[in-house]
């Protein structure tokens, strides 16, 4: 295992190691095993058992150690499923279910932590080369200024980015890249207010991340806990991952502000509205205009006999995610077995950060995301982010939507906004954010992600003023109901990932 990550996965895969059945390629656990240089690897037991019990079903889980890293072995989950991909319940499940969803585990494992196989998750068909062509990611690359490779459900659908992707554009660029799903009672998973909210932890480059969402439907409404099976857990497991891997290193974090967001457009600021007069605040890094491409479906379910070890085919996700597009989500059915597993992005699931619906049953609420969402979708594309910022106005004046409709819509606009927005247009982004207190209608649970990424914006575009504008950039941060006082802009600016020299700069411009 002396090769990295980069390495193990742009290598070509020999046509000979890679078995087919039906049309999917997949890698037999042994080819895996071999691949990755016979790796130590843990099955792990729960009080003595291979799988552990709950949800309806069952879980299996192997860890794996991260090379190079001293840290505590990369777990990965997997749901004891059946050859058709599916959760199998409890009662008519078999010992052979457990054994064969536990080498399918360790195939996918190893693609995720070393890279060995990786490319047939990405639908390349073991071909390394062109599986790193497409991600367009070198280990010398910071991943917040690369376009994301995302896609779709179908034409005109949710952007999200996979899995496979977000853990790759990780482990290239970070190799001691490590995620936990985090665990209460022995549980990966905790149950709140009738439902079942999943939590997960990232580690990049010394940066820690967490990110909880509960585990929800197809028209995002929290699954009663009782009702929730293993299908429903990993799909909200890999949904927090991928996100939670945006908000920490700034992958592909516009998808999550609205599904159109990948591009953006910059604001003129007025006069009076700049750091310090005289001079314009710093230019945000160009985005590529290339299309991202889109990767295959992620998971891979392996022929199931007794007579054959279990594999997995990278070119089947793992659970039929149900993955609602924005403009019918309420309606969305399940997916089908090529669909991909991960995250769609609509601009209900922005507004709330943590992909928070509203209540069960709140139709009208519900209506109004959706009609709203149209409305940020079109702003977007005929005025770029000057149209995103004029919507603050246009919302609070419009007679389209109730005094009970418009707060629950500039919670949608706030993160929408702050993810859209560079430098030149912070200003005005914070002026219309005070001036309608739209920070309080932040959901509760992702508000510090909204505002450690405003505060960084605001810092960096304060930085190339100079340091009465790192200054003036806390005033503007505090007025707005971003942060509580200059304290708070510190702690929010760690979070957002603003660099150690300019934490260094703010805190002694704060104590002069």
């Amino acid at each position: 295992m002396n090769k990295s990550f980069y390495d193990a996965m742009s290598a070509v895969i020999d046509k000979s190691e890679i078995a087919n059945k039906a049309g999917l390629s997949y890698l037999s656990a042994a080819t895996a095993m071999r691949l990755a240089g016979r790796p130590n690897v843990e099955f792990v037991d729960f009080d003595g058992k291979p799988q552990l019990d709950c949800l309806n079903g069952a879980l299996v889980a192997v860890d794996l150690v991260i090379p190079g890293a001293d840290l505590k072995p990369q777990r990965m989950w997997l749901p004891v499923m059946d050859q058709e991909n599916r959760a199998i319940d409890s009662s008519k499940m078999t010992l052979t279910d457990v054994n064969n969803s536990r080498q399918r585990c360790l195939v996918k494992a190893i693609a995720a932590v070393y890279g060995d196989g990786l490319s047939l998750y990405l639908g390349c068909d073991g071909d390394g080369v062109a599986a790193a062509k497409m991600l367009g990611i070198e280990p010398t690359s910071n991943l917040p200024d690369v376009q994301a490779v995302v896609a779709t459900l179908n034409e005109g659908g949710a952007p999200y980015v996979e899995w496979n992707v977000a853990i790759a554009a990780c482990r290239i660029t970070d190799p001691s890249f490590s995620w936990s799903v985090v665990e209460w009672n022995g549980l990966p998973f905790r149950t709140v207010m009738g439902g079942v909210m999943v939590d997960v932890d990232t580690v990049y480059k010394g940066k820690s991340q967490r990110l909880s969402l509960p585990v929800m439907d197809a028209a995002f409404n929290p699954i009663p806990a009782a009702k929730v099976t293993t299908f429903d857990w990993n799909k909200a497991v890999m949904r927090a991952l991928t996100k939670c891997i945006a908000f920490n290193t700034g992958y592909g974090l516009s998808v999550y502000a609205n599904d159109e967001f990948g591009n953006k457009s910059k604001a003129k600021v007025d006069d009076g509205q700049k750091f310090s007069e005289g001079k314009d605040g710093g230019k945000g890094g160009k985005k590529s205009n290339a299309k991202a491409e889109t990767p295959a479906p992620a998971e891979t379910p392996a022929p199931e006999t007794a007579a054959k070890e279990t594999a997995v085919e990278p070119k089947v996700e793992e659970t039929k995610v149900e993955t609602p597009a924005p403009e019918a989500a309420a309606t969305e059915s399940a997916a089908t077995a090529t669909a991909p597993v991960e995250t769609p992005a609509p601009a209900e699931a922005a507004a709330q950060a943590t992909e928070t619906p509203a209540p069960a049953g709140d139709n009208a609420v519900a209506d109004c995301v959706t009609r709203f969402k149209g409305v940020l979708q079109k702003r977007r594309a005929a005025d770029g982010t000057p149209g995103i910022i004029k919507l603050f106005s246009d919302l609070n004046g419009s007679a389209k939507y109730t005094a009970e409709e418009k707060p629950v819509c500039f919670g949608v606009l706030v993160p929408a906004a702050a993810a859209c927005t560079a430098e030149d247009d912070i200003v005005n982004l914070l002026g219309e954010i005070k001036t309608y207190k739209a920070m309080d209608f932040v959901a509760a649970d992702g508000r510090d992600v909204v505002a450690g990424k405003l505060t960084a914006t605001a810092l960096k575009a304060g930085l190339a003023v100079s340091d009465d504008g790192l200054l003036n950039a806390v005033t503007l941060l505090v007025d707005a109901g971003v942060a509580a006082n200059s304290g708070d802009v510190m702690r929010l600016a760690k979070l957002g990932g603003v660099p150690a020299e300019t934490m260094d700069l703010l805190l002694a411009a704060i104590e002069q």
